[in-house]
């Protein structure tokens, strides 16, 4: 593990909006000492409808929420409970926009809803914000942080949000540097930015990459496990195996420390002759190599397997087909 370091004070920041990439299933290829994980108990799981899941759901303090095309028609944030029943559906509505482009979205333990987005005006000016939503379906208050955007929100256990970012200059270029990870109270005020892009080893995808749980924030790149407390200083780094090129993280999840949890995916190029497939798997930390998890009692060889979040340090929410499924990891 590398040194711990406190990061750098309160900074205000900005990021660079990212579209999300369609993966269509992988394998990561690796391994590490020790006896493999295994998936020892399949506890319960529901089918998404038909309309939800576009792109894969995200799972938090007892809500999957998936950002998804409404009954109705039109743009909408779906709210599952854990058994699958409908909590609601939350349009994203700004009445002084002619439209938005949804980027994230995340769930508080209050449950109340935060996502990032484009604002698009009816001249096609744009600008990026993240909008409070309360337990109603109410937008409680829009946080505008143009000319950036954040693409990835967690909220954390003591009901701060968490967002990672990029930052651009005026002419749409990446900043050599700037701090990757924001800080937001419950009121959507900036507490703090964390973590400079320059200390990080390999860039960051644009898959799930960022978690908050269990006390501690976690950020995964291509190369590395970036592990923080909830003020924003660097508990410690993880290496982890250069990935391939077709190799791309799918999600992410935390466990004990510097041993997160990691489904990955490689792409397959149309009419190839290989079939997609794909993995899930836990980081060894002393290595920097995976222990692949034996997945065969919730999947099929040839299903994708994507990972949604972690209720407790071995228990999972994974993603098969259509199914939602909580299993027990040891």
């Amino acid at each position: 593990m590398r040194s711990l370091a406190l990061e750098r004070g309160v900074t205000t920041m900005y990021i660079r909006s990212a579209g999300l990439t369609a993966l269509i299933g992988a394998v990561f290829v690796g391994s590490a000492s020790g006896a493999s994980p295994i998936i020892s108990k399949r506890l319960h799981e529901f089918s998404l409808p038909s309309y939800a899941g576009q792109p894969s759901p995200k799972f938090a303090f007892g809500v999957v929420a998936s950002r998804s095309r409404g009954r109705a028609g039109g743009d909408v944030i779906l709210l599952l409970d854990t058994g699958g029943g409908p909590l609601r559906e939350v349009p994203v509505t700004v009445s002084s926009v002619a439209r938005t482009k949804l980027t994230d979205v995340a769930v508080s333990p209050s449950g109340v809803l935060c996502v990032t987005t484009t604002l698009v005006s009816s001249d096609n000016r744009t600008t990026s914000a993240i909008v409070w939503i309360d337990k109603a379906g109410n937008i409680d208050k829009i946080v505008e942080t143009a000319p950036f955007a954040a693409r990835a929100l967690a909220f954390a256990d003591d009901g701060t949000l968490w967002a990672m970012n990029r930052e651009y200059d005026a002419d749409k270029r990446d900043k050599t540097d700037f701090d990757v990870l924001r800080q937001y109270d419950p009121m959507g005020r900036l507490m703090r930015s964390a973590l400079p892009h320059s200390s990080l080893s390999g860039r960051l995808s644009l898959g799930a990459t960022l978690v908050a749980g269990q006390g501690r924030v976690g950020v995964l790149t291509q190369r590395e496990w970036v592990e923080l407390s909830s003020s924003g200083a660097v508990l410690g780094r993880w290496p982890i195996r250069t990935l391939a090129r077709n190799e791309q993280i799918s999600g992410v999840a935390m466990g004990s420390s510097g041993q997160p949890w990691i489904s990955i995916q490689t792409d397959v190029a149309p009419g190839a002759a290989e079939t997609a497939r794909s993995g899930l798997f836990r980081l060894d930390p002393d290595s920097g190599n995976t222990l692949e998890v034996d997945s065969s009692a919730v999947r099929q060889s040839n299903q994708i397997i994507r990972l949604m979040n972690s209720e407790t340090l071995g228990r999972l929410i994974v993603r098969v087909g259509s199914s939602i499924i909580w299993v027990d990891v040891n």
